[in-house]
């Protein structure tokens, strides 16, 4: 009788399970771990504080925030000793996430040792932009300049590294590229558009799949049975940050065209926005804290992002609560893939988005019923099982 080998995976990330984007992810895997039978599963990441230290401070919380500091303190260096580890003794596999909080030199470091035993999954464009969201500020599009290995826009624009300020940024994406263009280190994509993306940077001796995207708070979310006019408080709400990138301050030029049209941005006004015209309120808000429910009521929630954008979690959660979605046509991004009739899609010139959006709110545009409750069913048998994709993937 044949002993069946134990699998084993050892996911690495920079950061830890929480309330970001990121960090809900994390959480999901980490649930959905209990129910993994044919892999051991060992998750490694620093530990993070739920509040911020300077929240604590602001509010008095002495004690707590000097025992989070010196957590902090410990868990850094103990995570750094268990990668070091992992990059010496690695039994079974790896899978590396957010190059730029785990740091590019233990990601290369983990990849180079690892070789054929690492996997990357991509969250973001951060393979070949060292922006990490591939737009540059000032424009209307998605910056493809570095696809193919010609980074010479990268000092020509003063691309720098986000989200995590690094002087190894451009030579990380430089032999990112050399080692993924070895096929040894396989790619996690979460969706055919970015996959593309890979091919394209790298060539197709790359080992890309696709194994898409979950996070622990899409559980259960639906549309209203019913839109009632009257609980409407805005017409248009901004689901996003206020980052070039993610289109916020897009918008705001978009609601400067729609003098008539009521905005709700559920963040802080820029300290650097002097004049906010009158249509746009600026109330910041989590999604736990009120930013659901105004996502409900809204006529249309609008998540225009610029850069080519992988699954964004704010653009699920509002394609499967809200009564219209809307967002921009870029190169290489997600919405792309879509089916007609689901979402919005909005010219990248704010005067020509703001004047389709008058058109939506005029005739009253919603997603056709049928659309969307047959992508929302694909989506979710999709994507749901994420771990058990992932773990197939790597074992293929």
């Amino acid at each position: 009788m044949q002993i069946k080998k134990e699998r084993v995976l050892h996911i690495v990330s920079g950061i830890a399970p929480g309330l970001s984007g990121t960090g809900r992810l994390m959480s999901y895997l980490v649930a959905q771990n209990k129910f993994e039978k044919d892999t051991k599963i060992h998750f490694h990441y620093a530990y993070s504080p739920s509040t911020n230290i300077r929240t604590m401070i602001a509010s008095r919380q002495f004690i707590k925030a000097i025992y989070s500091v010196v957590r902090i303190w410990f868990s850094k260096r103990w995570f750094a000793c268990k990668i070091y580890y992992l990059s010496k003794r690695l039994r079974g596999k790896i899978l590396i996430f957010h190059p730029q909080t785990l740091g590019f030199n233990r990601t290369l470091q983990l990849m180079r040792t690892c070789g054929n035993k690492a996997t990357l999954f991509g969250l973001d464009n951060s393979f070949f932009c060292v922006r990490s969201y591939n737009y540059i500020p000032g424009t209307s599009e998605s910056c493809l300049r570095c696809i193919g290995g010609n980074f010479a826009s990268v000092t020509e624009l003063n691309c720098l590294p986000l989200p995590v300020a690094s002087a190894r940024g451009l030579s990380f994406v430089k032999e990112l590229r050399t080692l993924l263009g070895l096929g040894q280190i396989k790619v996690l994509a979460q969706n055919q558009q970015n996959a593309e993306l890979y091919r394209r940077h790298v060539g197709n001796n790359i080992n890309v799949q696709t194994v898409g995207l979950w996070a622990q708070d899409w559980d259960g979310l639906s549309r209203a049975s019913e839109y009632t006019q009257s609980l409407v408080d805005y017409d248009i709400v901004y689901h996003g940050d206020i980052s070039a990138a993610k289109g916020g301050r897009w918008l705001l030029e978009v609601a400067r065209n729609l003098p008539n049209v009521r905005f709700l941005f559920p963040i802080s006004a820029p300290l650097d926005l002097d004049d906010i015209p009158s249509n746009i309120d600026f109330k910041p808000m989590s999604w736990e804290s009120g930013l659901h429910q105004a996502v409900v009521k809204a006529k249309i929630v609008c998540v225009p992002s610029l850069w080519s954008a992988t699954i964004e979690g704010a653009f699920i959660k509002s394609i499967m609560c809200a009564r219209a979605v809307a967002c921009v046509k870029v190169d290489a991004i997600y919405n792309a893939e879509l089916p007609e009739n689901l979402v919005l899609r909005l010219e990248s010139t704010p005067s020509l988005a703001a004047h389709r959006l008058n058109e939506a709110l005029d005739t009253d545009w919603v997603p056709d019923s049928q659309v969307h409750a047959s992508w929302v069913r694909e989506f979710k048998s999709k994507n749901e099982n994420m771990l058990r994709n992932i773990v197939d993937a790597i074992y293929d």
